[in-house]
C-alpha cells in the first residue's frame, strides 16, 4: 500500500519536462557508460577508446540536433501518456542567456 501512495505522490511532482530530459540523458549516459567501462580495463587497445570516444562525440553531437529533438519528445510524450504524467504540448525552452552587468 506505500508504494502505491508514493507512486501517486510521485506522479503529482514528475512533470513532463523531467520526463523529457529522463530519456534524453538515458541515451547519453548509456553510451557514454560503454565507452567509460572500456577505459577502465586493465589493458585496452589505444586505438580502439580513441575510436569509441569519437563515436560518443558523434553521436552527442547527433543528439543536439532538431530531428533527434523531436525523437526525444515524441518518445517523452508517449512515456508521459503511459506513465499517466500529463504530457505538455511545448516543448523545453532553452536557457536564457545570463545578463551582463556593465
Amino acid at each position: 500500500m506505500k508504494s502505491k501512495v508514493m507512486c501517486v505522490q510521485l506522479q503529482k511532482v514528475i512533470s513532463s519536462k523531467f520526463v523529457f530530459f529522463l530519456c534524453f540523458w538515458e541515451k547519453v549516459l548509456g553510451i557514454a557508460n560503454v565507452v567509460s567501462k572500456y577505459l577502465q580495463k586493465s589493458e585496452i587497445d589505444l586505438n580502439q577508446a580513441g575510436v569509441l570516444v569519437q563515436e560518443l562525440i558523434k553521436k552527442v553531437e547527433e543528439y543536439r540536433s532538431d530531428e533527434a529533438f523531436d525523437v526525444f519528445f515524441e518518445a517523452s510524450s508517449a512515456l508521459c501518456i503511459e506513465s499517466e504524467v500529463e504530457p505538455k504540448s511545448s516543448m523545453p525552452s532553452a536557457r536564457k542567456p545570463k545578463r551582463r552587468n556593465n
